[in-house]
């Protein structure tokens, strides 16, 4: 069994530069299927690599896809994170004695390629992918092939979407807005085709 762990030397008691751009390579993706298989991603700015293992480890499978440049986040995107990553350290920081204005906040100004994953009761796995405005999935089976892609149909702010965390299994599928003021909301999603 390998265990994968990332350092974190926040520190919240001084003052200090939090610079988000230094953690570009930090943040993984993963999921695991019913049958043990694993499913793990770095979520980069650049690159679109899924790696697919075997409960025992080897690799049965690798996704990969050129990505031909970077996306910018849009500036209401970038004010929108920054609003939430304040409201979170105010949080975090109260404990310490800090608030977020004791820090200087630097945010990475592009959206990584894969924002999270997960497998749904048919074993597809379903990626969300980061580079697109609101929730779009990249749906593929197990021997990576492409099936459909899939949009959270919204007709709110589509920055609301940003918060939002989501997961299929053979019951079905759920968001979750994780963000401080709305963590409460769970929504139910519904598969409908396209017409």
């Amino acid at each position: 069994m390998v265990f994968l762990t990332f350092e974190n030397d926040w520190d919240l008691n001084s003052p200090g530069t939090i610079d988000y751009t230094d953690d570009r390579d930090a943040a993984l993706n993963y999921c695991a299927s019913g049958n043990g298989r694993v499913f793990y991603s770095r979520s980069a700015i650049d690159d679109f690599v899924i790696h697919c293992c075997e409960p025992d480890g080897s690799e049965f499978l690798l996704i990969e896809e050129e990505m031909p440049h970077r996306v910018r986040k849009t500036d209401d995107e970038l004010e929108l994170e920054m609003n939430s990553t304040r409201s979170w350290f105010n949080a975090m920081g109260s404990r310490a004695g800090r608030s977020a204005d004791d820090f200087e906040i630097i945010l990475d100004p592009y959206r990584r390629t894969i924002m999270g994953m997960f497998i749904d009761g048919e074993e597809r796995l379903w990626v969300r992918l980061g580079k697109y405005p609101g929730i779009v999935f990249r749906v593929y089976d197990m021997a990576g092939n492409i099936l459909f892609h899939a949009m959270v149909e919204y007709r709110g702010d589509q920055l609301d979407l940003n918060n939002w965390d989501i997961n299929g299994d053979r019951y079905g599928f759920l968001a979750v807005n994780n963000s401080m003021e709305y963590c409460q909301r769970v929504y139910m999603l519904e598969l409908v085709e396209a017409e």
